[in-house]
């Protein structure tokens, strides 16, 4: 996490969901670029300034019966004004943005992150997400795996519980490493 904006979560709903002892601290995966192939770039270096992405912090609740079902992600976003489509609104392709980032940390965790590539992102936008905004986007798989698909869901809301989108996912299993 960009440690100049950690002071950004430092809110009552934010230290509480980090204090919950069901919820594990994780790295968020797509802060940091990997490789020469600038994997992550988007994220780690174009959307982590000051003014864009300010800073993310993710957390993981595992799933005693399943490593899939009933695991959850849950990732803070620090939001600066330098995302919006119209004045000091977020815009859309950031809000599924970071539900596709979060459905990521899920797969991180749930499955070999490399082996799943998004099919199919829908996003239903419910408000206007104001800038800048610290926002919880949550996500779980929907249902077991079936073949090489695995369905996810998320909403993400503000520390009112306000959602201000909803999304669902499809993702695939690659047919074999480093192929789609």
């Amino acid at each position: 996490m960009n440690q100049a904006f950690e002071n950004d979560f430092n809110l009552l709903w934010c230290n509480k969901l980090a204090a919950d002892p069901s919820l594990k601290h994780v790295d968020t995966f797509s802060r940091v670029a990997h490789g020469e192939g600038g994997e992550n770039s988007l994220l780690a270096i174009s959307l982590n300034t000051s003014t864009t992405v300010r800073a993310c912090r993710s957390f993981i609740r595992s799933s005693p019966d399943s490593k899939a079902i009933g695991t959850s992600a849950y990732v803070l976003f620090s939001l600066g004004s330098d995302i919006n489509g119209i004045a000091g609104v977020c815009h859309g392709s950031i809000v599924t943005l970071m539900f596709d980032e979060t459905f990521g940390q899920l797969m991180a965790h749930s499955f070999d992150r490399d082996e799943l590539i998004t099919a199919e992102l829908t996003t239903s936008f419910r408000r206007p997400l104001k800038t800048p905004a610290v926002v919880l986007c949550k996500a779980q798989v929907e249902r077991e795996p079936e073949g090489r698909k695995t369905w996810m869901n998320g909403e993400i809301c503000d520390g009112n519980g306000i959602v201000f989108a909803t999304g669902k996912g499809l993702y695939l299993r690659r047919k074999a490493k480093g192929h789609l």
